[in-house]
């Protein structure tokens, strides 16, 4: 289950979300989420209409912060990366849930247009590949349209991979469906 920002406001909240074993916060610094929530313009959030950039940083990380930490069991750092390329001074190479034409496709082209990439039959095999060094960076969905969260993502990432998340990138996706004339 995802969980919005506010949730932790509330003790029972907080205290519902203490009786589940597995609390993954995925910590971010403030100027990493406040471009990521000015840039949503289809999402925005009453306390960001309502408080300017000095009340919102003192409303997540004075009021907040020590709340999400209490009811995480693990921590994700996922702020934004912050440089290009890698030690061999070369184009990285970057692992995703293939095949090419999927969303995962698309998030990486868009994320790394001049990088070398390399799509994986499973999100294990996908995460394998940075665990082994083959790659740079594994990008893995950790939310779908459909199921909600990917179960195989968290639960790789959370019992047995040894890395930490070090960004976030969010892709709406959008289906249509096209039918011919009639065939209905």
């Amino acid at each position: 289950m995802s969980t919005g920002g506010g949730v932790v406001v509330s003790q029972r909240n907080r205290d519902l979300l203490k009786t589940n074993s597995d609390n993954i916060y995925l910590k971010a610094d403030f100027e990493t989420l406040y471009q990521r929530i000015s840039a949503d313009k289809d999402n925005q959030r009453p306390l960001f209409l309502k408080n300017s950039k000095e009340e919102l940083a003192a409303i997540f990380f004075q009021e907040r912060q020590a709340w999400y930490e209490e009811v995480a069991s693990r921590v994700f750092g996922c702020d934004r990366v912050k440089h290009r390329g890698n030690y061999r001074g070369t184009e990285m190479k970057i692992a995703y849930l293939g095949p090419k034409g999927s969303f995962s496709h698309h998030v990486v082209q868009t994320a790394f247009p001049h990088e070398e990439l390399q799509a994986f039959a499973n999100i294990t095999d996908v995460i394998k590949a940075y665990e082994q060094g083959l790659v740079d960076y594994s990008v893995v969905p950790v939310e779908n349209s459909i199921e909600g969260s990917v179960h195989e993502t968290l639960d790789y990432l959370f019992h047995q991979a040894r890395i930490q998340a070090v960004a976030e990138i969010v892709q709406p996706i959008h289906q249509q469906l096209m039918v011919v004339p009639r065939s209905y």
